[in-house]
C-alpha cells in the first residue's frame, strides 16, 4: 500500500503538522473568544447585565460571556415580566379612533403582544387572535365592517385570519372622515427642495422622499 504522504515526508513530520494546524486553531478561538468579550464588556457597560458578565472577566471568554447574558434574559424573572407585559396589553388595548389612538399603532402593540406570548410558548391560536381583534375594535363607524367579519367567519366553519380581518378594517378605517383630515394635514407638511430636484414628503408618520419628475 503506497502512503498518501507527500514527498520527503514521514509519520513524524506529518503528525508534527497537524499537531501545528490544530494549535492554530485553538488560538484563532481563543482570540475570537477574547474579541466577543471585549464586544459583550463594551455593550454592555453601565447597564444592569453588566454583573451577569463581571464574575467571568478574567476568563475574557466571550462564549461564557454570552452564555451568561442568556441564562439570565431567559431566566424566571424575565419570563415573568414578558408575560406580564403581554397581558397588560392584552387587557388595556383598544382602538376606538384615529385621535386617541391610530389603527396602525394599535395593530403594532397587538403583534407585540402575540410575539411576546410566542416568545414564552403561549402563542395564540388563529382564532384567539380573530377573536382578540373583534373584540377590540370599538370605534362606531367600523360595527357594520366588524359584523361582517364575524358573520363570514361563523360560515360553514371558515376561518378568517388575523391578518385578513386587520388588513380589511384597515381599508374602512383609512375611509373614514378622520383619516381624510389626518391626510388632509399632512399633505400640507409637504415641502420641497429645488437645489437637488427632490421634494420631501411628510405621510403617516414618515418622510418620504420622491425624486422629481416621477409618480
Amino acid at each position: 500500500m503506497h502512503s498518501r504522504l507527500s514527498p520527503g515526508m514521514g509519520p513524524a513530520c506529518a503528525k508534527q503538522t497537524a499537531c501545528t494546524t490544530n494549535l492554530t486553531l485553538i488560538a484563532s478561538a481563543e482570540a475570537n473568544a477574547r474579541k466577543v468579550h471585549q464586544l459583550a464588556t463594551s455593550f454592555t457597560q453601565g447597564e444592569t447585565s453588566e454583573q451577569w458578565i463581571k464574575m467571568h472577566v478574567k476568563k475574557q471568554n466571550g462564549r461564557v460571556d454570552l452564555k451568561a447574558l442568556c441564562a439570565h434574559y431567559q431566566g424566571a424573572g424575565n419570563t415573568t415580566r414578558r408575560i406580564a407585559e403581554a397581558t397588560r396589553l392584552r387587557e388595556t388595548l383598544h382602538y376606538k379612533n384615529e385621535r386617541s389612538l391610530s389603527f396602525a399603532t394599535f395593530l403594532s402593540k397587538v403583534q407585540h403582544m402575540f410575539n411576546l406570548f410566542k416568545e414564552e410558548d403561549e402563542s395564540l391560536t388563529e382564532s384567539a387572535k380573530f377573536r382578540f381583534l373583534m373584540e377590540k375594535v370599538q370605534n362606531p363607524q367600523l360595527e357594520a365592517d366588524i359584523s361582517a367579519l364575524k358573520v363570514k367567519s361563523g360560515l360553514g366553519g371558515t376561518s378568517v385570519l388575523f391578518t385578513d380581518a386587520a388588513n380589511l378594517i384597515a381599508v374602512s378605517v383609512a375611509t373614514l372622515p378622520e383619516s381624510i383630515s389626518k391626510s388632509r394635514i399632512s399633505s400640507m407638511n409637504q415641502t420641497g427642495d429645488a437645489s437637488d430636484g427632490a421634494e420631501s414628503i411628510y405621510r403617516n408618520g414618515k418622510v418620504y422622499s420622491v425624486a422629481s419628475g416621477s409618480r
